[in-house]
């Protein structure tokens, strides 16, 4: 078993394990556009991203990718977190329908969520 801790909670899981399928066991909610149960994950939408420190060294990588060592600190929702999520957002909001009203799924968007959550309301990215 491995154990670790993801937001100062201590969570113990087995060799293999994603930081995103730990959090989840403990129940941090980690956000995630691209990830697919009993699908390989590939990171793509780049919003799973976490803070983890082990062994003095911090990285930042995708929760949905990176499996779970032993000592790993996993920081969530720390500043840099949040900041690199609000881009990321906006890197998507570049590319996509920003009339939320007039779109077919108004009201059931994980993305338009996490616009809302993450104060996300318009890209800084002009269209071309």
């Amino acid at each position: 078993m491995i154990h670790l801790t993801i937001d100062g909670i201590p969570a113990e899981v087995e060799k293999g394990t994603t930081i995103l399928q730990a959090a989840r066991q403990i129940g941090v909610e980690i956000p995630t556009l691209c990830y697919l149960e009993n699908v390989l994950p590939d990171g793509s939408c780049r919003l799973c991203v976490v803070e983890v420190t082990n062994n003095g060294r911090t990285k930042f990588d995708t929760a949905c990718t990176l499996r779970c060592s032993e000592g790993d600190e996993v920081q969530t929702m720390s500043e840099k977190v949040v900041a690199y999520r609000k881009d990321t957002l906006d890197l998507l909001l570049s590319d996509h329908r920003v009339h939320c009203f007039s779109c077919e799924a108004n009201g059931d968007c994980k993305l338009q969520d996490y616009c809302f959550e993450y104060g996300v309301t318009e890209t800084s990215y002009p269209a071309k």
